[in-house]
């Protein structure tokens, strides 16, 4: 399947997920294509975030196909990206990841990397982009970052392309079939919130704590609130999550 995928690639640009974008609603075309980086200067994450992107520290990779589907939303289309890339780098490295609700990738270290999924109409369509970035080898991570941030380590060239294009395939395999949430097995496997007591944020506000309960098959965060007797479920997008201190 991947053989036959349009590859796009830069030295460096700003973002492999604006330029995904732009292209989208500009071809008549409507087969994937994978763009890739060897640096961003405006790398993005979820919610306005910057993605630290230095060159030769990470994969940056966004992969662009159109849908039909109504399923293929970006919640559902995340969640299987997050455990697509979790198992891509486990059996590249060896080393055991997580995920951390709903697009980030731990190993025992820190994060590793980080999804971003966008969405765009075009004519009768929807044009997909999923946005990975992986740090990788000797990252030079700022201070703020120390701690937090990992690694997945040194890597051949060839196992490089291997994460990159095993990552694309499971991709488009999902996007066949979006409906299919067997994934979400996988998913709440590697779960690293489940039991946790965490604060909820929306816009930067806190809007209370909880306990995390788990993961519901459309990929949204079922969380047993302070005084409340029934679950909550929390969408991307509306939140952010974090431990309280």
């Amino acid at each position: 399947m991947v053989d036959k995928i349009r590859v796009i690639e830069y030295d460096i640009i700003g973002s492999t997920n604006t330029e995904a974008k732009q292209y989208a609603m500009q071809t008549d075309s409507r087969e994937p294509v994978l763009f890739l980086a060897r640096e961003q200067s405006a790398g993005r994450g979820r919610l306005g975030r910057s993605f630290l992107s230095r060159r030769e520290q990470g994969i940056y990779m966004s992969l662009l196909y159109f849908t039909g589907s109504a399923t293929c939303d970006a919640v559902s289309v995340t969640s299987a990206a997050a455990v697509i890339v979790a198992q891509e780098i486990e059996r590249a490295t060896g080393n055991p990841m997580r995920i951390k609700w709903v697009n980030d990738i731990y190993d025992s270290c820190g994060k590793v990397a980080g999804i971003l999924t966008e969405a765009v109409a075009v004519e009768d369509m929807t044009a997909i982009v999923v946005g990975i970035g992986i740090n990788v080898g000797d990252v030079d991570f700022p201070d703020e970052l120390r701690g937090i941030a990992s690694s997945i380590g040194k890597i051949s060239d060839e196992t490089r392309r291997d994460i990159i294009f095993g990552i694309a395939e499971g991709l488009l395999l999902h996007s066949e079939n979006c409906s299919d949430v067997g994934f979400m097995d996988e998913y709440r496997r590697r779960d690293m919130l489940k039991g946790e007591y965490v604060e909820l944020f929306r816009a930067g506000e806190s809007i209370g704590f909880g306990r995390v309960v788990g993961i519901d098959d459309r990929g949204g965060l079922e969380v047993l609130l302070d005084g409340e007797e029934s679950v909550s479920v929390i969408r991307t997008g509306e939140v952010s999550v974090r431990k309280k201190s």
